[in-house]
């Protein structure tokens, strides 16, 4: 005969039920608490990932703006679970918070600004000297190439100048893709220093307009060169950059900026082609400038410049060095090419965008490729703080304006560091970039002429294809 439990045996199970319960609960909650913190955390460090890779892609981005109800807009990240989200900036750190569910994390670290190179020159106007600076100073072995040669350059595998790389696009057009970085210019009486770095190590650092989007503020990673002078397809109108083709000539810049915006295609979304453009000439100088410590660019690699014609695209395909020519670069009858772009100067004179010149030699810039035009001096073309020089001659001074760093034009003429000619003439002016196969020693990386006007055309006049990355 089965017997059940006496009251005193009830008593002791729920007793030692009880016993357990008080033991095993607080250790339950504290392993549920744990996985929520845990996980929570891992959603702080996602977030904060996310922040640092956009913070880095666009420095003016204001992640104080961020919260729960835009976080999926503002990083691609789901934040409806969260109850409240925080991102702040203090000295180059991002601080991120999130609460959820009581519970608050909290994750800190330095932005990758801090470790990114500098690489700077600086010129000494009373004693003439050129003194590389930053993470420069130790790239002291410079080399440019001729033909297959093999050269030593300590630039190759610096930030930037290493990610250089060609890319060809829906077309076949060749170009230079050139990462986004930034420029700081330093200028006083007796010295001018430039540098770059990928990131704005502080407010002086200006993100050149070839990598921005002016119209929406959207920042491009990249900007495309087209790696030689511009030719045409005639069966399609469009503006190329292809080897093997003869420079297009006898064009004016009107037709210059058409054949380039040929090439867009709304319904298949390929947009932002243009015509080389002052800001990329920019870029281009400063890279050089600091590559080479000098301003004498014809020292280093003369280009086709004492000729008696053009040379078709493709002459320096051979060679093997980052920059040089194919056969000789200092007698002035063969391409150079500067980090794979062809005829950088030389060749041909370049018609460039983005800036007039009006009748009393002021020039007025645009940093918004859409509306460039030519005789243009107001809305988006506003006028540099100081006055072109008003006689032709090789440059003696340079001017320059803090509000609008990106633009270097000769201010007076004579014998100096600059070795290129400037010319010049009365009346509404356009620019053009670099110098012919006939200028001898006036061409070069800091050759501009203002003398023409926006109708001219003439066998030695041509340009360059450009794309950002709409």
């Amino acid at each position: 005969m089965k017997k059940g439990f006496t009251l005193i045996e009830l008593l002791a199970v729920i007793i030692i039920l009880a016993i357990i319960l008080v033991i095993a609960v607080p250790g339950i909650s504290r392993i549920v608490e744990s996985a929520k913190l845990g996980a929570l955390e891992d959603q702080v460090k996602l977030v904060q990932r996310a922040a640092v890779l956009k913070y880095g892609m666009d420095s003016r981005w204001d992640c104080s703006t961020v919260n729960k109800s835009n976080i999926k807009q503002e990083l691609d990240i789901d934040g409806s679970t969260f109850d409240e989200v925080g991102i702040e900036l203090n000295d180059d750190k991002i601080t991120t918070t999130i609460i959820k569910d009581g519970i608050t994390v909290t994750s800190s670290n330095n932005l990758v600004v801090n470790n990114t190179k500098v690489y700077g020159l600086s010129w000494n106007i009373t004693d003439g000297k050129f003194t590389r600076t930053d993470d420069a100073k130790s790239l002291l072995t410079v080399q440019v190439g001729v033909g297959n040669e093999k050269v030593t350059n300590n630039f190759d595998t610096a930030e930037i100048y290493s990610e250089m790389v060609e890319v060809t696009d829906e077309y076949g057009n060749q170009f230079i893709k050139i990462p986004k970085f930034y420029i700081k210019k330093t200028v006083t009486d007796t010295a001018w220093t430039w540098q770059i770095s990928k990131k704005q190590k502080d407010t002086d650092y200006y993100l050149p307009a070839c990598f921005v989007d002016e119209g929406t503020g959207q920042i491009f990673s990249y900007v495309l060169v087209g790696k030689y002078n511009a030719s045409l397809d005639t069966s399609t109108s469009k503006l190329e950059s292809k080897s093997g083709k003869n420079p297009l000539v006898s064009k004016n810049i009107t037709e210059f900026r058409a054949y380039a915006q040929a090439n867009n295609d709304l319904d298949s979304n390929i947009l932002g082609y243009q015509i080389l453009d002052v800001h990329v000439v920019d870029i281009l100088q400063t890279l050089f400038y600091i590559e080479f410590a000098t301003l004498d660019s014809q020292s280093i690699m003369k280009g086709n410049t004492s000729n008696d014609k053009p040379l078709a695209s493709g002459t320096t395909d051979d060679v093997t060095a980052k920059s040089g020519s194919l056969i000789s670069n200092s007698d002035g009858k063969y391409a150079m090419k500067y980090r794979g772009i062809e005829n950088f100067y030389g060749n041909l004179w370049q018609f460039v965008d983005g800036i007039n010149i009006k009748a009393d030699n002021q020039a007025y810039v645009s940093r918004n490729a859409t509306a460039y035009d030519s005789y243009t001096y107001a809305g988006d073309y506003v006028k540099v703080g100081y006055v072109n020089a008003n006689t032709n001659g090789y440059v003696l001074t340079m001017g320059y304006d803090k509000n609008h760093p990106f633009i270097q034009l000769p201010t007076t003429v004579g014998s100096g560091q600059y070795k290129d000619y400037y010319y010049q003439a009365s009346g509404n002016r356009i620019a053009l970039f670099g110098g012919r196969w006939s200028d001898g020693t006036a061409a070069g990386a800091s050759y501009w002429t203002f003398y023409n006007g926006a109708t001219i055309t003439a066998l030695s006049f041509g340009s360059r294809l450009l794309k950002t990355p709409f």
